[in-house]
């Protein structure tokens, strides 16, 4: 192999990070599981959008639940 034919390898920060995941595409949203009142489906809600709504709907049955809210919480636990 001659040195003429090869291509040196510069290896630049942004394909390191692509390479190893950039911090900006990970994953990083909390996932809140509970289950259909109506039901029993497991749901997958996410932490952000429950904290902006007080209802979801079930993709299962079609049911809307009430989140609630903090006035709702059950603090006998």
């Amino acid at each position: 192999m001659s040195p003429k034919n090869v291509v040196p390898f510069e290896a630049s920060a942004r394909r390191t990070m692509a390479r190893r995941g950039a911090p900006d595409k990970t994953l990083s949203a909390q996932t809140l599981e509970m289950n259909c009142p109506y039901c029993a489906a497991d749901l997958f809600l996410d932490a952000e959008v429950v904290s902006t709504n007080d209802e979801a709907l079930c993709s299962n049955c079609r049911q809307v639940i009430d989140l609630g809210g903090p006035e709702t919480a059950d603090s006998r636990r």
